[in-house]
């Protein structure tokens, strides 16, 4: 029998042992999850336990879950439900299977997209619709289906809720240097090229050194950096990567000719210095659109969100040196058919196991999890949710920023966003796409990516044509691959 989701074999697995682990597990999950009288809920959170919630109290974010839910559950007249919490570090996916081996498996997850693809594609997940048509937020419309909808599988069940959807990804440029060169900032592909090739040649920083450049990419191949960096001008250009066939198989969409331009426009501009002289070897650690502001030597830069932008921009003292550019279009044709696509991603997903013991009492954490009375607490607090108030990265930022689009349209926010990046920024809302869950994806991007740069370096005589039929190929030797191998590996 086939698992719903291609994607990766469970790592350091061989298919005899995902055999036993799936017979083990479903005689773990055949007993009830309760202790005495009272249902019991696991739930496993990526947090510390310990993280004082509200932040100047003595209460760790464990017990305040405990406490707020008890007192939920008593006012719906539900009884005590015995909430059990483990905060999740490591290697996530072999110790949730080893913890439901050993009879001890969460039954509500709050996960990362890229746990929710491996749970997605081994069918771990319980899907939701039933559950969320008896919700009374949900029959009342207080639920926004637009987040909603971006939690679907690919084959249209609702794998988990996420309490917010990120802002939509955005470019951004150095206003400063604008002003210096005497130029406007840049809406179309032809206009972006000269104003790169005024930051690397005509010294906008004044200092009288060769030390700037027009835009900050990466040539990275590991994982795939390169295509991650592509993937701004490929939507705005109106191509994604990969799409869904009607077997619900992962298909690449990315070999057109508008593809083609593209890939021989960033090789014009990696031929001509616009990336910078280093770009080839020295990626550096930081990704591209944080290195616009660390390093200060780019000009422009694409995949910004509002969630870190400005806290970015505060931390490096650049505030009034940046501007956003929301749109770039790929050329004037494209801007008056209004042709164009971004990315956004949705935060924390929360999800019920499909081995949960007790999956009624675990729906009820999620009416709790997802109430306006828990959001709204949280919203008021300090503009996030739980996930959204740890630490940005290495910079030390605190992330206070109000949720960009809510899974409940009844929560207002006391932190408001910053209302000029809001007016910049909400039109792009309207060209979001939701690309399907796909653990290949990474391994398949670095295979491309490899492809792309031997054709920006000459390596092979490829044409651009060449190099995305290549590119193709690659990708769909290596999801047919983890196709096959998710049919036979799992033993279902």
């Amino acid at each position: 029998m086939r698992i719903a989701y291609p994607g990766i074999l469970f790592p350091l697995l061989g298919v005899a042992t995902a055999i036993v682990s799936w017979w083990v597990l479903g005689l773990v999950s055949a007993a009830p999850n309760t202790a005495g009288d009272v249902p019991v809920v696991k739930l496993w959170i990526g947090a510390d336990e310990e993280a004082p919630v509200p932040p100047d109290s003595e209460m760790g974010i464990a017990e305040y879950l405990k406490t707020q839910f008890d007192r939920y559950c008593r006012t719906r007249g539900w009884g005590r439900t015995d909430l059990r919490i483990t905060s999740t570090v490591g290697d996530f996916n072999q110790k949730y299977l080893a913890s439901t081996i050993a009879g001890e498996g969460a039954d509500v997850v709050s996960m990362g997209s890229r746990q929710l693809q491996f749970f997605a594609e081994h069918g771990l997940i319980e899907p939701l619709d039933a559950y969320i048509e008896t919700w009374e937020d949900y029959r009342e419309g207080r639920i926004n289906k637009k987040v909603l909808g971006m939690c679907r599988g690919r084959d249209g069940t609702i794998l988990g809720i996420s309490f917010a959807r990120a802002g939509p990804a955005f470019f951004a440029i150095r206003r400063d240097w604008l002003d210096t060169l005497g130029l406007a900032a840049p809406e179309t592909f032809d206009e972006a090229y000269e104003v790169w090739k005024a930051f690397t040649f005509d010294d906008p920083d004044g200092n009288g050194i060769d030390d700037t450049h027009g835009y900050a990419i990466t040539m990275k191949i590991e994982r795939g950096g390169h295509v991650h960096r592509l993937t701004p001008f490929f939507l705005a250009a109106g191509i994604d990567w990969y799409g869904v066939d009607e077997r619900g198989s992962i298909v690449p969409t990315f070999n057109t000719p508008e593809a083609a331009k593209l890939l021989r426009f960033i090789k014009r501009c990696l031929g001509e210095g616009l990336f910078g002289k280093d770009v080839m070897v020295n990626s550096g650690e930081l990704p591209p659109p944080w290195r616009l502001f660390s390093d200060q030597l780019a000009g422009m830069c694409g995949g910004y969100r509002p969630a870190y932008f400005k806290s970015l921009a505060l931390q490096y003292g650049m505030v009034d040196k940046v501007a956003v550019v929301p749109f770039l279009w790929v050329d004037e044709s494209s801007r008056q058919q209004r042709r164009y696509a971004v990315d956004a991603d949705l935060l924390t997903v929360t999800c019920i196991m499909r081995d949960s013991r007790n999956k009624a009492a675990a729906w009820r954490y999620l009416e709790f999890a997802f109430s306006k009375v828990r959001l709204g607490e949280e919203v008021s607090r300090q503009g996030g949710g739980i996930v959204r108030s740890r630490y940005l990265g290495r910079f030390g930022l605190h992330a206070g920023e109000p949720h960009w689009l809510s899974i409940r349209h009844d929560l207002t926010p006391q932190i408001q966003l910053d209302p000029d990046l809001e007016q910049a920024v909400r039109p792009l809302d309207a060209f979001v796409v939701r690309r399907p869950y796909s653990g290949a994806w990474t391994r398949a991007a670095q295979a491309m990516a490899a492809v792309f740069v031997d054709y920006y370096l000459g390596r092979g005589d490829l044409t651009a044509q060449q190099a995305l039929d290549e590119a193709e190929q690659r990708f769909v030797a290596i999801h047919t691959a983890y196709e096959r191998r998710l049919d036979g590996g799992a033993g279902r």
